[in-house]
């Protein structure tokens, strides 16, 4: 084997294992990392004595039920995420067909998808033909955690981040009112027994408790609004919804909007790493147009 066939293979072999020692540094179980890799449990032990060995150092405590990192697998965290980002990224771009330049990676949390991010990533394709759009559906602290690591272009999230290195711009607020399975209900009846508490962020809550401060403590709290709306067709009770969510189900009938009940609002945010973002990219990626005064 030439000098440079085993550059290659130990670059391959490393990518592997530092891919191993992220899982287990996440999930902190070998089993567990097993099976997100779809391997056994010996191999993901093997790799990291070999990533160890390789290093010259300890990575893990390990005690029963309880793996830790050590000094030394704390200082390789950030080095590995940043390997393993890099040669993902590159292996993405370097297997795009000609007909395309770039991909942007992007995050929503699933809510926004239908109502913000899936017409805007049709529009941006339509824009820009040359791109290739990833987008996940994670919640807001896993895609901050994503941004700050590298991993993402773009988040879109209900709430601002609380990281330096990131920044955010606030988008048009989405309407939020109140519907209810039984028509005529008063806005305190559709909030009492069968009210769902969805969480749309801290504006939301602020207006939520300004509007209603008696309303009692809901027995559903809900981190997303297709949760809610999925309970409403199995059960009575109400909920804030966007309009464009409950769309259908006023249309049918299923639905009722409460009448004596303000609209409120969910403000969106677009969120992306200050420090590593291209600016001419998120310029070009993100033409969303920006906060207007909302509902309260």
């Amino acid at each position: 084997m030439t000098e440079a066939k085993e550059r290659v293979d130990r670059s391959g072999v490393d990518i592997v294992l530092l891919k191993t020692f992220l899982e287990v540094a996440r999930s902190r179980h070998f089993g567990k990392t097993a099976d997100r890799l779809f391997i056994t449990q010996s191999a993901v032990s093997a790799r990291i004595k070999l990533l160890e060995s390789t290093l010259g150092a300890v990575l893990f405590t390990r005690r029963r039920h309880d793996i830790q990192l050590t000094p030394a697998g704390r200082r390789l965290l950030p080095h590995a995420e940043t390997i393993v980002r890099s040669w993902s990224r590159a292996r993405a771009e370097a297997t795009l067909d000609a007909r395309f330049t770039v991909t942007v990676t992007v995050a929503t949390e699933a809510d926004l998808w239908p109502l913000l991010v899936g017409p805007w990533g049709r529009a941006l394709r339509a824009r820009r033909p040359d791109l290739v759009l990833d987008i996940e559906a994670l919640p807001a602290r896993t895609a901050f955690a994503e941004l700050t690591a590298g991993r993402l272009d773009l988040a879109f999230v209900r709430e601002p981040p609380r990281v330096a290195e990131l920044a955010c711009e606030p988008l048009a607020p989405i309407e939020l009112i109140l519907v209810a399975t039984r028509p005529g209900l008063p806005a305190e009846a559709a909030i009492g027994e069968g009210y769902l508490q969805v969480a749309w962020g801290r504006r939301f809550e602020a207006a939520h408790r300004r509007h209603f401060p008696e309303c009692a403590t809901p027995v559903w709290r809900l981190s997303a609004g297709l949760m809610a709306l999925d309970l409403l067709q199995a059960q009575d009770g109400a909920a804030y919804l966007p309009a464009a969510l409950a769309a259908a189900g006023l249309g049918r009938g299923t639905l009722h909007r409460v009448a004596d009940a303000p609209p409120l609002a969910c403000e969106p945010y677009a969120v992306w790493n200050s420090q590593l973002a291209d600016p001419a990219l998120i310029a070009e990626i993100q033409p969303l147009p920006p906060a207007v005064t909302g509902p309260a």
